[in-house]
Order: C-alpha cells, then sequence, then structure tokens
C-alpha cells in the first residue's frame, strides 16, 4: 500500500470536518465573505430553520439585507447544487447584485442570455433584461429585491409565479404595513393562505387572531377551539405558529445601536446674497405663468435648481430660447446669474470642508450634489479651490458619479463610470466623491464618516437612501467601543429661502440624525407636501407640514403593532444575540490540525491549517502574496513521486473564477476583508476567492479530498519525543465517521423542499459531527488508544514531521489475524458511544422541538383546509345557480374548478401526511442511527 496513505488520511478527514463544519455554520451560509452581524445570522437562521422559506427581510437602510440573502443562497445551494435561481432588482441595484455575489459568495450570475452549462449560475433579471420574458415558475428560488420599486407588469409576475416556487426571499426598507393594497400584496407572497383568509386589512386580522391565542395561552384553552393548544415551549411555539409577522423579518438600528453606526448632525446655515434673493424671487414669480406654456415641465425640478447657478444658468438659456420667457422675469433671473457676486452655498461647502480637514487632513467626503450640472460644475472648482491639501500638498482628488442611463449589455467590470468611481472612493485613491442625488440606491461608500448633503433632497426617503450610502453595515463608526467617531452629516442651507425650510421639514423627520422606520406612503405624503408648498414663497404654508414631519419622525413602527408574541421570535434582540453567539462564537469542529480558541479567527485559522499542513507534505504551494491584504496564492508542486495522491494529479486543477487554472489567490481571514471587498488583486487583476464554505476553489478541494479511496494500510515512522512513541512496534486500527442528522430522514429517490426544510432543521436541533475511533493491537489483545495520542497523530502541527516523508508501504505483522476482530468489534463500539456522548446535551430536546414542529404544520394545514372548504364551497354555489338558471356551460366550468381544488387538496394533504410521518419518526431513532462510516486505516508504528 502507498506510503502517501498516512498523509492522505489526514486530509481526508479534514475534508469530512470542513463538511461538517459546513454543516454546523448553518449550512454553510456563514462562509460569506464579510462579517456576521448578530442580526444577520439570526435572520438567516430563522429564514433556513423554517418549515419553508417564504420570507420577507425588511431591515433598515444599511443593515446588510443584500448579505442575508446571500447567505441565504448559500446554505440553499450548497445543500441542492441544482436549484434554478432568479434575482429579480431594479435596474438601478443590477451592479451592486453583480459585485455582492462575486466578492461575498465567488459566484457569478448570468446577466443575458442563459449559455449552454449556465443552468446551475443564479439568472439576474431587471427591467430591461434579455431574460426577462423567461418563465419565472422554472425557478425553485426567488429573490426579489425592493419588490415596489419594480416596474408594475413584473410585479404581478412575480405573485403570480410565487405559488409554483418553493423557495421565496423578499428584500425592502420599507414594508408598508399601514397600506391595505400593498401589504396584501406583500402578505399573499409570504402567507398566501391567512392572506386569501383575511377579510379587509392583512395585518389588522393576522394581529386581532394573535392576540386571541396570546389571551388562550394565559387562560384555559376552550374545547373545540380551531387549533389544539401549543406544546412545550408554549410561548415560542405559539409566536412561531401564529405571530403576525413571524415571516417579516424587521431589524431596527434603535434596537442594535451598540453594533451599528450612529449619526451626528452638522448644521451650516449660510447667509444667502442680495442676488440670491432676488433670483428666487424672479424664479417663483414666473412658476404662476406655468399653467399657460405650451411645454409641461418638471416644476419641481426647475425649483430646486434655483440653489446651483451652474445648473439653473442652462434651463435659463433654454427657457428663453424656447420662448417661454413671461414679464422678462426669466432674463431677470439671468441677471442675477451673470456678474452677481458670490455664491453663499458654495463658500459655505468650502468652509465645510476646511473645518473637516482641520480635524482630520486624510478625511474622505461625500458631497451629495443634486444633479449633472452641479456635480460637473463642483468636479471643476473643488480643485483649484484646493490645490494644496495638508496630507501630501497635492491638490484634492474629486471623483464622480453622474446620474446616467446604464444599457442591459454594459459590463459590470470594464467601462462602469458609477462601479469605477465608487471603487476609488471605497479604496481610498478619491478623496472627495461628488454624488448625483437620483438612483444611489445600492451604493456602498461607507469607506467615509462624512457626507455632506450640500442639495438637501426634497423627499425624505431620498435624504435616506443618500446617508444610508455611507450609514451601513462596514463603517469604522460604529458606537460599540470606546473613542469611536460618529457618521457626520452636513447640511448646507441659505438661510430665509425655501431651501431652508425644506431642510427644517427633513430635519423634523429624524432622519439626518437616525434611519426612522416609516412606510413608503408616510413619506409620500411628507414629500407631496413639501413639493405643494415648496413652490411658493409663502412661510406660513409650511406650518402643517412641519407638523407632520415630526410625527412622522417621532413614529415607531413596532410600537404600532402591539403584537404580544413578537417578544418570543427567533428574531427578537434577546434571542437573536445568543442564537449568533451559538453559532458564530463557537469553537471550530474538531479535530484541527492548527489554531485554537472559538469564533470565526479560529474557523479561519482551522482553514489555512489544513493548507499549511498540505504544503509540508509537499501537496501544495502556498505562499504570500500581499499580507497587508491577507492574500495567498495557491499552486499545484505536481512533484513526479507523488502521483498516487489526488491532490498531485494534474487532471485535478483548482476551480477558480471566471475560469479554470492550476493557481488561486486566496483570502482565508475575515479581518483583512474591507467593508466592501476587492474581487481581484494585483496589477493584473486576478480573480480573489475567500476560502470558506461555498467558494468553488474551497469546494473543490473538500470533494477532491472527500474522494475516499479503499482502506488504507501503511508503515509510520514516529520521531522521538511524539506522544505515540510509546505505541511503536503495535498496529492502530483508526475509522473515522459522519455523525449525520440527515441519516435519520428517509431516503427519496426525488428531492423536495420540504424534506430539504426538515434537514435544515434537524440539522439546528443535532449538529453534525466528526466521530474518530482508534485501538492499539498487540500480539496480547487490543486496547483503546489514547485520545491525546489518537489527536497527536490525525492532527498534527501543520509543520509536523510525520508530514514529510515519515510513512512506509504497510508491513502487515503475522500476528494481526489473531486481534484483527477485536480490534474491529471495538472500533465499532467506540463509535456508538461518541455518537451517544456527542448528543446527550441536545437528544433529550429532540422530542419537544419535533413537537413543535409539527404543531406549526398542523396549523398551517388547518389553515389551508380551511380555505379550501371556502373555495370549494363557493364552487359548488356557483354550480347551482348555473343550473337553476340553465346555465350548463357554466356549470361545466364551476365543476371543473371544484374537482381541481378538490384534487389539490388531495394532493396537499398526502405531502403533509408524508412528511408529518417522517418528523415525527425522528423522535424514535437513536444517536447510533446517523452513523455514517467514512474511512479507515490500519497503521503499523515504528520507530
Amino acid at each position: 500500500m502507498s506510503a502517501e496513505a498516512y498523509r492522505d488520511l489526514i486530509f481526508e478527514v479534514q475534508a469530512l470536518r470542513r463538511r461538517v463544519e459546513r454543516d454546523v455554520r448553518l449550512g454553510g451560509a456563514l462562509g460569506v465573505a464579510g462579517a456576521l452581524w448578530p442580526h444577520q445570522v439570526a435572520n438567516v437562521g430563522r429564514v433556513l430553520l423554517d418549515t419553508s422559506i417564504r420570507h420577507v427581510i425588511a431591515d433598515e437602510v444599511g443593515l446588510g439585507k443584500t448579505v442575508q440573502a446571500i447567505m441565504i443562497l448559500k446554505a440553499l445551494l450548497l445543500q441542492r447544487p441544482d436549484l434554478r435561481v432568479a434575482i429579480i432588482v431594479p435596474e438601478g441595484l443590477r451592479v451592486q447584485w453583480v459585485h455582492e455575489m462575486m466578492v461575498r459568495a465567488n459566484l457569478a450570475v448570468v446577466q443575458d442570455e442563459r449559455d449552454e452549462g449556465d443552468d446551475r449560475r443564479p439568472v439576474l433579471l431587471w427591467h430591461t433584461s434579455r431574460n426577462i420574458n423567461v418563465d419565472l415558475r422554472e425557478f425553485d428560488v426567488l429573490i426579489i429585491d425592493e419588490l415596489p420599486l419594480l416596474p408594475a407588469d413584473l410585479q404581478s409576475r412575480v405573485a403570480a409565479a410565487s405559488a409554483s416556487v418553493a423557495n421565496l426571499l423578499i428584500l425592502t426598507a420599507t414594508p408598508p404595513l399601514d397600506n391595505l393594497a400593498l401589504s396584501r400584496q406583500l402578505f399573499a407572497l409570504i402567507e398566501p393562505v391567512r392572506t386569501a383568509l383575511a377579510v379587509g386589512s392583512v395585518m389588522d386580522a393576522l394581529a386581532e387572531r394573535e392576540r386571541t391565542i396570546a389571551s388562550l395561552l394565559s387562560s384555559e384553552w376552550p374545547d373545540g377551539f380551531g387549533y389544539p393548544p401549543p406544546p412545550e415551549p408554549v410561548l415560542e411555539t405559539a409566536a412561531i405558529a401564529f405571530c403576525a409577522v413571524r415571516r417579516l423579518l424587521r431589524t431596527r438600528r434603535e434596537v442594535w445601536k451598540n453594533y451599528l453606526p450612529h449619526r451626528v448632525k452638522r448644521v451650516h446655515p449660510v447667509e444667502p446674497t442680495a442676488a440670491e434673493r432676488m433670483r428666487q424671487e424672479h424664479l417663483w414669480k414666473w412658476l404662476a405663468y406655468q399653467g399657460e406654456l405650451t411645454r409641461d415641465f418638471d416644476i419641481v425640478k426647475l425649483a430646486q435648481r434655483v440653489r446651483s447657478p451652474a445648473s439653473l444658468r442652462q434651463r435659463v438659456v433654454f427657457l428663453k430660447g424656447k420662448g417661454h420667457d413671461r414679464d422678462g422675469l426669466i432674463e431677470a433671473v439671468g441677471r442675477t446669474l451673470d456678474g452677481a457676486p458670490g455664491d453663499s452655498r458654495y463658500e459655505g461647502l468650502l468652509d465645510t470642508l476646511t473645518d473637516i480637514w482641520l480635524n482630520d487632513s486624510s478625511a474622505q467626503v461625500l458631497i451629495a450634489a443634486g444633479d449633472n450640472l452641479t456635480v460637473d460644475d463642483l468636479y471643476k472648482r473643488l480643485p483649484i479651490a484646493f490645490d494644496a491639501m495638508p496630507a501630501d500638498g497635492l491638490p484634492v482628488s474629486v471623483g464622480r458619479i453622474r446620474n446616467q442611463p446604464r444599457t442591459p449589455q454594459e459590463d459590470f467590470f470594464e467601462g462602469n463610470e458609477l462601479a469605477e468611481a465608487a471603487q476609488a472612493f471605497q479604496e481610498g485613491s478619491v478623496q472627495v466623491l461628488l454624488l448625483a442625488v437620483a438612483g444611489t440606491a445600492g451604493l456602498n461608500l461607507q469607506r467615509t464618516r462624512h457626507i455632506v448633503l450640500y442639495s438637501v433632497p426634497w423627499d425624505p426617503a431620498e435624504a435616506e437612501q443618500l446617508i444610508g450610502r455611507v450609514d451601513r453595515i462596514g463603517n469604522e463608526a460604529t458606537s460599540s467601543g470606546p473613542g469611536v467617531l460618529p457618521i457626520e452629516v452636513h447640511v448646507i442651507t441659505q438661510i430665509g429661502l425655501v431651501d431652508h425650510r425644506v431642510f427644517r421639514v427633513i430635519e423634523a423627520t429624524r432622519i439626518l440624525d437616525r434611519s426612522v422606520s416609516a412606510d413608503g406612503e408616510a413619506i409620500s405624503r411628507i414629500r407631496t407636501s413639501i413639493e405643494k408648498v415648496g413652490l411658493s414663497d409663502d412661510p406660513s404654508a409650511w406650518a402643517d407640514v412641519l407638523v407632520a414631519a415630526t410625527r412622522l419622525g417621532e413614529a415607531r413602527e413596532a410600537e404600532g403593532l402591539h403584537l404580544p408574541l413578537l417578544a418570543f421570535l427567533p428574531t427578537h434582540p434577546d434571542r437573536a444575540k445568543a442564537f449568533a453567539q451559538r453559532h458564530s462564537g463557537a469553537a471550530p469542529v474538531p479535530p484541527v490540525l492548527a489554531g485554537s480558541g472559538e469564533g470565526e479567527g479560529a474557523w479561519s485559522d482551522a482553514a489555512l491549517g489544513w493548507l499549511k499542513a498540505m504544503r509540508t507534505a509537499g501537496k501544495y504551494d502556498l505562499r504570500w502574496v500581499d499580507r497587508a491584504q491577507g492574500v495567498r496564492r495557491l499552486s499545484y508542486h505536481r512533484p513526479a513521486l507523488y502521483v498516487r495522491s489526488p491532490a498531485n494529479l494534474a487532471s485535478r486543477p483548482v476551480g477558480t473564477l471566471p475560469e479554470v487554472r492550476s493557481v488561486a489567490f486566496l483570502r482565508t481571514h475575515r479581518r483583512t476583508l474591507e467593508a466592501s471587498p476587492p474581487m481581484t488583486w494585483g496589477p493584473e487583476n486576478v480573480m480573489l476567492a475567500f476560502f470558506d464554505h461555498g467558494s468553488p476553489l474551497h469546494e473543490d478541494l473538500v470533494r477532491t479530498w472527500q474522494n475516499v479511496s479503499s482502506e488504507k494500510r501503511c508503515t509510520l515512522f514516529v520521531p522521538d519525543g511524539h506522544a505515540c512513541q510509546s505505541l511503536a512496534g503495535g498496529v492502530l486500527r483508526i475509522r473515522t465517521a459522519w455523525l449525520c442528522p440527515d441519516a435519520l430522514l428517509p431516503s427519496s429517490p426525488f428531492p423536495h423542499p420540504e424534506k430539504d426544510a426538515d434537514s435544515r432543521f434537524l440539522h439546528g436541533v443535532l449538529p453534525a459531527a466528526v466521530l474518530i475511533a482508534g485501538v492499539i493491537a498487540r500480539p496480547g489483545g487490543v486496547a483503546p488508544m489514547p485520545a491525546p495520542q489518537l489527536r497527536a497523530l490525525l492532527a498534527p502541527a501543520t509543520d509536523s514531521p510525520l508530514l514529510g516523508r515519515s510513512a512506509a508501504d504497510w508491513r502487515r505483522p503475522d500476528w494481526l489475524g489473531a486481534v484483527e476482530a477485536e480490534a474491529e468489534l471495538l472500533v465499532r463500539k467506540q463509535l456508538d458511544q461518541a455518537a451517544r456522548e456527542r448528543w446527550a446535551p441536545r437528544w433529550s430536546g429532540l422530542e419537544s422541538a419535533v413537537a413543535a414542529r409539527r404543531y406549526t404544520l398542523a396549523v398551517d394545514a388547518a389553515d389551508a383546509d380551511e380555505l379550501f372548504v371556502i373555495e370549494r364551497d363557493a364552487r359548488q354555489r356557483e354550480i347551482r345557480v348555473a343550473e337553476v338558471e340553465s346555465s350548463p356551460a357554466a356549470a361545466r366550468i364551476a365543476r371543473k374548478l371544484c374537482d381541481e381544488l378538490t384534487t389539490e387538496a388531495r394532493s396537499r394533504n398526502a405531502r403533509e401526511e408524508r412528511r408529518d410521518a417522517w418528523v415525527s419518526a425522528l423522535s424514535s431513532h437513536c444517536p447510533e442511527d446517523a452513523i455514517v462510516l467514512y474511512n479507515d486505516a490500519w497503521v503499523l508504528l515504528q520507530r
């Protein structure tokens, strides 16, 4: 037998360890390239461990909804690689999704028409995509980002296809809970049965039922009630089954303020010049003539241009040239622009930037400039004004993002000005980034903690979107530690002008101080009011708008719900923190080759230890190429003498993106990842892989080393001082097994989403494990191998001489046959005992977890039965009416619909009974039933 058998054994066990750790880390969801925040881990766990995936992630702006969706998608694809996935986004978010999928998950999406071999790649769809006309029902997973921003026809197609799609995930920062029509549309996607049963407001109906259930829990449960009482844990089970927002996950900044950035408002009022006051007066008088003009104008945008001479000058020329002047007012506006001294707002901006750089000469600043002409004007003027910066004596480096349409064919990686400008700002090569207001959703610009609202938006939602580009997870301005600095929102206003009154309304919403939890309708009312009174020069008209804005600022979405079971959901902050600590703060799954401790750093150290050990063994070449960025290069040695090991075969290249090569560049530690990590490295822009679950590079290595060969036999020479030196002369019988919860579920030749969901649930109750048994055989008999010695053999130091040329071909001792059967029996007993011990702390809770899950499924089934009866009775009434009216065609159609309902109900009942049977059978198993044998070896120890 090959001398490589011992090293192959070690690395195959490590591959199994990584595979098991994937299951323990929420199915690989935690392998995303980025920091793991408690609310994200809890939300992802809630979705993946539920009875089905039909959820809304409605976290406030900047709290990582996209990353959570990617984490969930990673877990689903690792569990079922052949899932067909569609991600539907507003066109303005396309670039963000392409980038985030690549850097967070190392997944390239299909943007244009799918080619052969693309069936397993997620498809990205937007309004003008070439793929937009595909049948959405053909997908297994739909992810919809900001459903209200999609065109109406696309929203309708999503709604029509949702019933046929097994997994549905919706992302939105503003769930419309107080809008009757929009909330029904949203709940119809995630709670279709309960929405169909609700009369009037879905939210009110679900909340009323929840209150009824909560009141019964504190009293005697009545006989004959529609549902039986929930089993233990009563309140938690009732919350999962009945809470109105059980599948609408809403994270608010106020609750997680110790983990997230906080804002400080800096107001910079400036006194306008006489020409600027006169300019507004003339323009507002001209606005009174708008009804007489022969052409429609966007009057609001025109009114906003009064703040910017560069922007207004262009419109004055146009209006005069097209004959739209009245009473010489446009001519008068033009005179205030030509030769009038002073630009108070620009002077205020210079003062603001000077103050920022006096405190921090290297500070980066994001400036919300309003429109393209203003962006272009500042892009020319700022480098002249700041021609010698304090930090380096060079002119200020300025970048810009203009409002510009992007075609579907535009490549994200080349020639995309928006992506290039954002990346330059994130990398620090641009100190000031000028941003046109429209189309900012999806930009990640948390490199800075300074944003200047040079043009105050007339829409609170637009202001929130702008600040949300900076105030988001990953910004160094977080309030979780001592001495941190806040995110500073600088506002420049011209005293006494309409601009200042708009600012007072926006300020009253408190959006400048914190992210306000408010639905789109409330914000829309404020925006409409601002536009209505902003076109007049009457200060008294603003009083009612200020009152409404103040109420919005004081609103608390959760307080208005008054849901009694909300606190018992897994996503409640206290429960979420505990859940996240159990999963993201746990130690690596043993046995590890290097590192110690708990949490994300220890996981990464353990994974890197595997690579380092394989380098010592001559399998791969692993070396630093950029320590500052944490980048390493992995390549094959391919020495001629080691071709018997699968990882050394030239036909086994490492998988990388976007092409397959034998060299890969990778990072292993999250602590080296920036807020928005780059997808490439170095001057040649080579692709970077994050070496963790779900990355093609990682999965390729795991698959390679899980390709277990037949029983291994080898002779191992133990160096002096090794823990196993005293065992020299004996033969080790080593067997590795996988304690796999899936082994408790029934086998099925056909995958189905229900079983996948129950598999994830089972892994949440009974974590997978690596089981290792070992005995030492001698001529006189066998004995259990001490755990420290077994660990020293299977988890040596990454530079151990055991990983070098320490093994030789197998030499079977003559006496082994006499004790071989006894060794086999003892190894099996050890595995059984290890399985019982590993699951002992959790096994007692399996029965209650199963009972709680069956209860939720039963409640959902009862709701579906109630809806079936209502719909069947309606069809039967139609049949009777048609018969009375002698309309055989109508009766025939009604009977067909009734038969279809009955057939569908029978099929659903059969699925529910089958699922209940396998879930209920889980409690009848024992831990030994979950043992899956992995590999085994005979090792003769010699000095």
